[in-house]
């Protein structure tokens, strides 16, 4: 299964948010809306968007442009060491602003190709940051945009975190999210 790569450009936030949908199989189970960690694009992750869609449920893979693999070569230098390069990393995963665009990211996706319930979110790496923080609103994620209030029936119905980078953080979250 290829998926549609849509590039949605969020006019609000003078913003690109490219996106690969995946489509469910009639009848759908729901979707799920994946965020890519750090340094990540639209076109990966297929193996999970793929496996999920042959359960029945659509994905959509949001690329983050504020934080994507194009930044990540940016910080990438001919003379720079790997211990150079994580503080690098480091520091570009800690800006405020891009902390902020990343869920508006997933909020846009979500109303833009208008998904209604249910649907999850997951996330890979510093993806579930955005993912699971937003909607507990945790310490974690303190001043973040809230996923709780975003589409239809008062959130997503689930959702799954790969690799999160700051375990004690999730410590925090209680379930239900």
């Amino acid at each position: 299964m290829l998926p549609a790569r849509i590039d949605l450009y969020d006019r609000e936030r003078a913003r690109p948010v490219p996106v690969a949908r995946y489509s469910p199989p009639a009848p759908s189970r729901g979707w799920i809306l994946f965020s890519v960690g750090f340094g990540g694009g639209r076109d990966g992750y297929g193996y999970l968007a793929r496996s999920w869609a042959s359960h029945g449920f659509g994905v959509l893979v949001i690329e983050h442009v504020g934080s994507n693999l194009a930044v990540l070569k940016r910080l990438r230098r001919p003379t720079c060491g790997q211990a150079e390069l994580a503080k690098r990393v480091g520091r570009a995963v800690a800006e405020p602003e891009e902390l902020l665009q990343r869920p508006r990211d997933l909020k846009y996706v979500l109303e833009s190709q208008a998904i209604q319930p249910p649907y999850g979110l997951a996330g890979h790496s510093f993806g579930p940051q955005h993912t699971g923080g937003s909607r507990s609103g945790s310490a974690l994620t303190a001043g973040w945009p809230r996923l709780d209030h975003w589409g239809p029936a008062g959130g997503p119905r689930g959702h799954f975190l790969l690799a999160p980078g700051q375990l004690e953080g999730y410590s925090r979250l209680r379930l239900p999210l």
